[in-house]
């Protein structure tokens, strides 16, 4: 999918929109901002035209945010195959935020929980980048808030390892969306 080098360009252009920076986005990191959304639509629409799973994935696409519990109630039902989950540990409860403050409950069969987690991260995949650099600034001794330049942030973040390591946990997204049937 991206190259590190593509990641780092995109992990510029999100430090740069969440500094709200005056500074231009430079065509390269722009164009390969583009391409890896472009390649996560993509991707997404691949698996969401999966007849089986489109009714959950939509309302995964359209959430705010997920919470996941291991384990179902008794006797519970699978969302996706409306079969019924035999034990507690054969299934996982999605708790599904939406922004319009509205709550779903649902309940599905354990095969069905990686798809649902690697669909929902590549979906909001801006957030996680940008919820991964704000992690990392927070554990930067030299970093003082609104003390330090964009330039100085820019330079340190991409000598960093952040970038390949966002490059490995989108590979390893894609290819479990990819092998999916």
């Amino acid at each position: 999918m991206l190259s590190v080098q593509q990641v780092r360009h995109v992990l510029q252009y999100y430090l740069l929109d969440m500094m709200e920076s005056d500074t231009s986005v430079p065509t390269h990191v722009h164009r390969d901002c583009l391409y890896m959304n472009k390649a996560r639509a993509e991707l997404c629409s691949d698996i969401f035209s999966n007849p089986i799973l489109r009714k959950l994935l939509q309302k995964i696409h359209n959430a705010s945010h997920i919470h996941q519990i291991n384990s179902v109630p008794i006797n519970s039902t699978c969302y996706i195959e409306g079969k019924n989950i035999p034990f507690a540990l054969g299934g996982t409860q999605l708790i599904i935020y939406h922004r319009e403050n509205d709550v779903e409950h649902l309940c599905i069969l354990k095969k069905y929980q990686r798809i649902c987690y690697y669909y929902f991260k590549l979906r909001h995949l801006p957030d996680f980048i940008k919820m991964d650099i704000k992690t990392w600034l927070n554990k930067q001794s030299w970093y003082i808030p609104k003390a330090c330049t964009v330039n100085l942030i820019l330079k340190r973040l991409l000598e960093s390892n952040l970038s390949e390591k966002i490059h490995v946990n989108l590979c390893e997204n894609i290819e479990i969306l990819s092998s999916f049937e």
